[in-house]
């Protein structure tokens, strides 16, 4: 296993949550649309961000906008689980579900 990695969602705030966070921390922003991804989503939402990631050494915050989708503060973090293999992620997946 490479790492396990916060992932926060925001609902529309992600552009201005992940630069202030790089302001805070240092280190290198990548931001990428929906509409640069070329994903089909609602009207209004291309400028949304779908993937965000903040490097700083070995420590990395990634996030993303939910358009469609309800955002609970509170309940809008995740864990992105970084596998090294197929293997590794057909033997975690499941065993995560019980």
């Amino acid at each position: 296993m490479k790492s396990f990695l916060p992932y926060v969602n925001f609902d529309g705030a992600t552009r201005d949550a992940m630069t202030f966070y790089k302001a805070c921390l240092g280190g290198e922003l990548e931001m990428q649309t929906f509409k640069d991804a070329g994903a089909h989503q609602p009207p209004g939402n291309d400028d949304r961000i779908m993937h965000a990631k903040l490097t700083a050494g070995s420590a990395v915050l990634m996030a993303s906008d939910s358009p469609g989708m309800p955002v609970t503060v509170g309940n809008n973090v995740w864990i992105s689980i970084d596998c090294e293999s197929i293997e590794e992620i057909e033997r975690i997946f499941p065993a995560m579900g019980e």
